[in-house]
């Protein structure tokens, strides 16, 4: 599993870059084929694998979601989401390795653009375009560190809160009326100030496996 995580992990982008093209091309080209849908209301239920920027330090780890969405027009959905991450981080230090181990939330307020009818037999894909953030909250607000000789020095934690913007591709399998079977990946775009004080454009990555019901 670590080593299907880390292939993963070292290719995204070129995959995330080709996959978001393919589809963007596939959902405007398919714009004279759709067809009204009465179905308007989405609650989809997800699971995945999230991975983090590097400066963060923290652990690649399964991501659980729920979604509600709403079609506003054919090919147009607004979209809540939120999901669940538990997670470590580990830094190295001199004389040890600090680990704390915290609950990562992100939440996001997309809209979604897809194909209202299937494509490549059943494919729909879609984009997501959004924004949201995430909240990254520590189970202990005390940390200890062994600063050698014996001795160790107590450090504070506490709750961080990064907003940003995110965006996704991925493809739709409808499997009844009312499901789907949806596979995608996402990307959340924040600042962050690094160990050496600058502040940069991080990332987080999300691969993911979800099912859709439509009332």
């Amino acid at each position: 599993m670590k080593e299907f995580i880390m292939i993963i992990m070292l290719n995204q982008r070129k995959i995330f870059v080709i996959l978001f093209f393919l589809v963007f091309s596939l959902c405007f080209g398919a714009v004279g084929y759709c067809q009204e849908e009465t179905r308007k209301v989405e609650i989809t239920s997800s699971i995945g694998i999230r991975s983090f920027d590097s400066d963060l330090a923290f652990e690649s780890t399964p991501s659980f979601g729920l979604e509600a969405g709403y079609r506003v027009a054919k090919m147009m959905q607004l979209r809540l989401g939120f999901s669940f991450n538990p997670t470590e981080q580990r830094i190295s230090l001199a004389t040890s390795q600090l680990m704390n181990e915290f609950i990562v939330y992100h939440y996001i307020f997309s809209l979604r653009f897809s194909s209202k009818k299937p494509m490549l037999s059943k494919l729909i894909p879609f984009v997501n375009i959004g924004a949201g953030g995430m909240i990254i909250d520590p189970k202990s607000s005390v940390n200890t560190i062994d600063v050698g000789a014996g001795q160790t020095v107590a450090v504070g934690i506490s709750t961080d809160h990064k907003f940003g913007f995110n965006i996704g591709a991925g493809f739709s399998i409808p499997i009844s009326y009312k499901n789907q079977i949806r596979f995608e990946y996402q990307s959340l775009f924040y600042r962050l100030r690094g160990f050496q004080t600058s502040t940069k454009v991080a990332r987080n990555g999300y691969w993911g496996l979800s099912l859709s019901t439509f009332f």
